[in-house]
C-alpha cells in the first residue's frame, strides 16, 4: 500500500480502536461487563468470551485485505479480564518506485504472504523479492 495511503487509513484506525478501547472504560461498556460477568457465572467455567474488532482496508484489484489495527477484549470465570491493543509491525520498502508501507509478513506488491523468518523474504503469490522487485526503506 502506498505510504501516504497507509498513513491516513492508519490514523482513522488508531481513532476507531481508540474510541473502542476507551468504551469498556465508559458506563455502557462497564454494564456490557458486568452481563458478561453475570452470563458466565452461571455457565460451566470451561466457558470464556471473546471480543474483538479489526480494522481492516481491502484492495478490490489485488483481492486482499490488510489488517492496520485491532482491538481485543477476552473474559474468563474467575479471571481477571483481559484487554489488548494490537499495532501491527511495519515494514516500508520502495517498490516499483514508490513508497510502500505493509505489516509485517504482507508483500509489498501484492500483499501476499511474504517470506517467513526461516527463508528468504519473498512472495509467493507475485513472487516479489528483497532486492530485485523491492527495496527495504528507512522510513
Amino acid at each position: 500500500m502506498k505510504t501516504e495511503h497507509y498513513q491516513v487509513l492508519d490514523e482513522v484506525a488508531r481513532a476507531t480502536v481508540a474510541e473502542l478501547t476507551a468504551f469498556w472504560k465508559s458506563d455502557p461498556g462497564r454494564e456490557m461487563i458486568h452481563r458478561i460477568r453475570s452470563v458466565l457465572a452461571d455457565l460451566p467455567e470451561c466457558y470464556s468470551t471473546y471480543v474483538g474488532i479489526s480494522f481492516q482496508v481491502f484492495d478490490d484489484e489485488r483481492e486482499r485485505n490488510l489488517t492496520l489495527r485491532e482491538t481485543e477484549a477476552m473474559f474468563v470465570n474467575g479471571r481477571k479480564d483481559l484487554f489488548i491493543d494490537k499495532d501491527p509491525d511495519l515494514c516500508s520498502f520502495v517498490v516499483e518506485g514508490s513508497a510502500a508501507t505493509v505489516p509485517a509478513g504482507f508483500c509489498p506488491r501484492c500483499w501476499g504472504p511474504w517470506g517467513q523468518e526461516s527463508q528468504p523474504a519473498g512472495c509467493s503469490r507475485c513472487g516479489c523479492t528483497v532486492g530485485e522487485d523491492a527495496e527495504v526503506s528507512g522510513s
